[in-house]
Parts: structure tokens; C-alpha cells; sequence
């Protein structure tokens, strides 16, 4: 009787024997394992996007106190102001430049006065232009302030360029900035 409860009638040796010699399904080295490719995952999308560019991001307050009251209403009109502005340093787009984001990175946090000389605008964009006393990969380092609707920030690289474009001069303007990534 009692062997008869350990065999199994198609079976000729006890069961026993037969989970004796099995593999456990899952060992601690597999459940470890497991949980860590688990932890992985779950960091990689958590883990934040690399920055798209380098940037200085300029002071709202100065933007909002001394800046933005110098531009005339003609300028603006059509145009939809941004809600923060910046003057981008290296677009990386989808790759990241080591170099440029080594260089940028010795300085993040670090504060930047911002020489604006002159305002230009036309119908589809109002950009301010800043002296380049800060390492910056753009041919012409710029404050976007705003676009006409449709029109995307990076036109404010051809309104500068343009011919036809509006200039006002300005004296004296001086903004602050802050070296980020975004």
C-alpha cells in the first residue's frame, strides 16, 4: 500500500526518484538574473533622452524687463512669443557630439551675460541677436522671441541671413544666461 502511493501504475520506479533527478524550473541564479534584466528594462525607459542641443537659457526676468519692451509692436504683430527663450549653442539632433557636449558640459550651470546689439524681424519671424562671447556652433548666435504661426524657430537662421529683413539697433543690452542642455 504504501509503495503504491509513491509509484505510479505506468511508472515501474517510485516517483520520488523521478522529481529527484529534475531540474527545478527556476534556480536563484535564473531568478536573479530575471530580475535584473527586469531592473534594465524598466531603467531604459525611464532613463531621460540625451539633450538635444547645448543652450543658454536666458533670464525670463530680463528678458520680459529689459528686452521684450524695446521691440516695437509692429515686430510682434502676427507672431506668437515663446515661453522661454535660449540661444542654442550645437544643435546634436540624433547624435550627440562628444566633443561639444564634453565642452558644454564643464560649463553647465555657469552664467553667461548676453550682448544683444540689434532686433531683426519680417512677417514670419523676430529674433535677437547676441554677440558670440561663448564657444557657439551657429554662424550667428540668436534669442528666437517669436514666429508667425506654421513657422518653425529654426527660420530665425534665414531671417538673419535675409535681405529684406527689418534691423533695429539697440544699445546696452545686457541679458542673463545660463549654460544648460534641453
Amino acid at each position: 500500500m504504501l509503495s503504491s502511493m509513491f509509484t505510479h501504475k505506468c511508472l515501474r520506479f517510485p516517483l520520488f526518484f523521478f522529481f529527484a533527478f529534475q531540474k527545478p524550473l527556476h534556480t536563484p541564479q535564473d531568478i536573479i538574473f530575471a530580475m535584473s534584466q527586469r531592473q534594465h528594462n524598466n531603467s531604459a525607459r525611464t532613463a531621460p533622452p540625451p539633450p538635444r542641443f547645448a543652450a543658454i537659457a536666458v533670464n525670463m526676468d530680463d528678458m520680459l524687463t529689459l528686452l521684450l519692451p524695446l521691440v516695437p509692436e509692429v515686430a510682434q504683430r502676427g507672431k506668437k512669443i515663446q515661453r522661454e527663450f535660449h540661444v542654442t549653442v550645437k544643435y546634436f539632433g540624433n547624435t550627440v557630439d562628444p566633443d561639444w557636449y564634453d565642452q558644454h558640459s564643464r560649463n553647465l550651470g555657469q552664467v553667461v551675460q548676453l550682448h544683444v546689439p540689434e532686433i531683426v524681424f519680417d512677417e514670419r519671424g523676430l529674433v535677437a541677436v547676441v554677440l558670440p562671447t561663448f564657444p557657439c556652433f551657429n554662424d550667428v548666435p540668436h534669442i528666437t522671441i517669436a514666429c508667425a504661426q506654421g513657422t518653425p524657430p529654426v527660420y530665425s537662421n534665414t531671417l538673419l541671413v535675409t535681405p529684406g529683413a527689418t534691423r533695429i539697433e539697440l544699445q546696452n543690452v545686457v541679458l542673463r544666461g545660463v549654460n544648460v542642455f534641453m
